[in-house]
C-alpha cells in the first residue's frame, strides 16, 4: 500500500481498493515488461558473440584513406576507425551496428550503420559521407561462404536520401563478382584474401561509371578498399590494426 492514501469510510475504501488493484496489475505488467528488456538486452549483448564471427562488439578496425588525383598524387589521407556496437534497433533488423569515425573539413564524422553477418556469408555498409559520399552509388561489399565458390550477381538499390544528390531518388542497377584470391601485406604478414569487384551499370551518362575492388580475409574481415571514379582519380582504404576493448 505504499504511496496510496487509506481511509476506512466506506465508499472511500472500495474506491481505493479498485486503485489498488489497478496500480498491482500495471506493476505486474510493468516487472513483466522489465523482465523482457532485460532479457531483450541480454540477447543483444550476446548476439554476435559466437567463436566463429569476425564482427564482435568491442573490436575496432583502424584504416588509412588515401585520396588519388588523375595523375596518381596524393591530395588527401586520413584515418577512419569502424567499431562494432550493439543496440535495439540493429537487433531487430538482424545486422550487427558499426560506427564509423572520420575528419572531414576540421570536423569529425560519426557515421552509424550496420553489417549482415551469418552462416551465409557477410555484407556491410560502406562509409558514405564526406569525401567518401559517392560509394552510395556502389553495391555493399559483402561474400558468401563457402568462399571458394566463383559468383556473379546484379542487382538495383532505390537511393531515398544520400550526399551523393545527383542520385536521390533514383534506382541504380549495380554488378558484383569475385575475382579470385590475392595475397596483401597486413602489418609485416602475407596474408592471402579473397578479391571481388563491383560497380553501377546505369546513370553512366549523368554519373559516370564508379568501380570498386575490395578484399576480404578470414581472420580479419575486409581489408582492403579501392574505389575508383569517373575521371580515373583513385581513393584507397589499407587496414592497419585490429583491436579490441
Amino acid at each position: 500500500m505504499t504511496g496510496v492514501e487509506v481511509t476506512y469510510t466506506f465508499g472511500q475504501l472500495e474506491i481505493e481498493n479498485i486503485s489498488l488493484k489497478i496500480k498491482y496489475q500495471m506493476n505486474k505488467h510493468l516487472k513483466r515488461s522489465i523482465g523482457f528488456i532485460v532479457t531483450l538486452v541480454f540477447f543483444i549483448s550476446c548476439r554476435g558473440q559466437a567463436t566463429d564471427s569476425i564482427f564482435i562488439k568491442g573490436k575496432i578496425w583502424e584504416y588509412n584513406c588515401v585520396i588519388y588525383s588523375t595523375e596518381k598524387e596524393v591530395i588527401n589521407s586520413f584515418p577512419i576507425t569502424m567499431e562494432v556496437e550493439s543496440n535495439l534497433t540493429a537487433f531487430l533488423s538482424q545486422q550487427t551496428p558499426i560506427v564509423y569515425t572520420y575528419p572531414y573539413n576540421e570536423e569529425t564524422i560519426k557515421e552509424t550503420t550496420g553489417i549482415i553477418e551469418d552462416e551465409t556469408g557477410i555484407s556491410i555498409h560502406q562509409p558514405r559521407l564526406g569525401d567518401l559520399y559517392f560509394t552510395a552509388i556502389l553495391p555493399m561489399p559483402s561474400i558468401n561462404y563457402p568462399l571458394q565458390n566463383e559468383s556473379e550477381s546484379q542487382s538495383e538499390t532505390k537511393i531515398v536520401k544520400s550526399s551523393f544528390n545527383e542520385i536521390n531518388g533514383k534506382t541504380i542497377k549495380q554488378a558484383k563478382r569475385t575475382v579470385g584470391t590475392d595475397t596483401i601485406s597486413y602489418k609485416k604478414e602475407m596474408i592471402t584474401c579473397y578479391m571481388y569487384e563491383a560497380e553501377n551499370l546505369n546513370l553512366l551518362g549523368e554519373v559516370g561509371k564508379y568501380s570498386l575492388k575490395y578484399w576480404f580475409n578470414e581472420k580479419y574481415g575486409f581489408v582492403k578498399y579501392l574505389y575508383t571514379k569517373p575521371d580515373g582519380s583513385i581513393v584507397e582504404i589499407n587496414l592497419e590494426n585490429i583491436i579490441k576493448k
